[in-house]
Parts: C-alpha cells; sequence; structure tokens
C-alpha cells in the first residue's frame, strides 16, 4: 500500500462544520469521488464501503477516499466473494435484499454507485435520503428505491441536479448508471465547469 499525507476532515466533519454545499461545490465534490469510483471499476476495483467518514477533504475542497481495506478485485468469469460490509444507510437495496437474482459480479460495482447517490444527497441537502426508526420501512424504502423528496433542501434543487440523483439511486441495479455514464451527467458537467 501508498500511504499519503492528506490534510483534511471527513465530509462528515465538515458538513457539522460548514452546512450543506451548493450545487456548484458539491458537483465538484461528486464529480471528484465519481472520477475515482470510475477509475476503480476501470481496473477492476470496487471500494464496497463509501460513506461520508471515509472521504477526507482538505481546505480547497480536494477530497481523498481512505478506507480501502474492504475494497475487492472483481472477477469477470468467477463468483466474486460476496460479504456484505460497509455502512448500512448506505447499502443498496441488492445488498439488503434476500432476492438471489442479482448476479454477484456487478453488485458492488452498481452498490459504489449507490453509495454516491446518498452521498450526493446528503451532500446538497444536509438529510439523509432514506431514513425511518422502523428499520423494516428503512429497507423497504431502500429496496423500493423511495428517498425523501419531501425535504425542503431537496425541494430547492434543480431539476438537473434531481435527475442525477435519480440515475444514481435507481433500486435497479441492472439500469442505475455506471460510473462512466455518472461522470459525464450534465449535472456534474455543467456545474463543475462553469
Amino acid at each position: 500500500f501508498i500511504y499519503e499525507l492528506f490534510n483534511g476532515v471527513t465530509l462528515t466533519s465538515k458538513l457539522e462544520a460548514d452546512g450543506i454545499f451548493d450545487e456548484k461545490v458539491g458537483s465538484n465534490i461528486i464529480h471528484q469521488l465519481l472520477s475515482v469510483i470510475k477509475y476503480l471499476h476501470s481496473k477492476n476495483y470496487t471500494h464496497k464501503n463509501l460513506n461520508l467518514d471515509n472521504i477526507m477533504i482538505n481546505e480547497e475542497n480536494l477530497i481523498k477516499i481512505v478506507d480501502i481495506n474492504s475494497s475487492q478485485v472483481l472477477h469477470k468469469y468467477k463468483t466474486n466473494k460476496c460479504d456484505i460490509i460497509g455502512t448500512p444507510l448506505f447499502f443498496s437495496p441488492e445488498l439488503i435484499s434476500s432476492n438471489k437474482k442479482y448476479k454477484k459480479e456487478h453488485i458492488y460495482e452498481r452498490a459504489d454507485i449507490w453509495a454516491c447517490g446518498v452521498i450526493s444527497f446528503i451532500l446538497l441537502t444536509g438529510e439523509l435520503p432514506f431514513f425511518d426508526e422502523n428499520g423494516d420501512v428503512l429497507v423497504n424504502s431502500i429496496i423500493e428505491g423511495n428517498y425523501n423528496k419531501t425535504v425542503d433542501e431537496y425541494m430547492s434543487l434543480s431539476e438537473i441536479a434531481k435527475d442525477f440523483i435519480s440515475n444514481l439511486l435507481d433500486p435497479n441495479y441492472n439500469t442505475r448508471v455506471s460510473a462512466d455514464v455518472a461522470v459525464n451527467h450534465d449535472f456534474l458537467v455543467k456545474r463543475y465547469t462553469t
């Protein structure tokens, strides 16, 4: 492993200190995140534990992804080990579903994208997209992709930001966007470059 000194704080700490990000800054951070995920996936790796505490950010809003101990090489022609690890509120429907229909070679790649959707929602609204005191209701909300669209901060997002989030939080892992597609979404390209 290569270690690098990075002076920064977790995204959780940054949000607690400064509040939510506007769309321009948020899209910059999300673009960086998805660029890293796109690179990992292109090398047949998946992170498997993306969450706010595993992303560091510095004063210039540059990020580093940490805690890669749970990452896994994806094997194209053999079954991948399908351990469910990570932070439950960032789990994708296919990770928490007992349905065995999912092809294991695609689970974690698309689960990384789902986690990026949860992170994006939180960065732009300050709220969890899925939350309920009742665990069964929470699980069903995740499986069905019924995220909280009624929170004021979500309702005030641009339509392009909402479309971006909906692409990442697509409950069907077969139609959920890849990192390659997500990183080129208009929300990131137009906001990040203007």
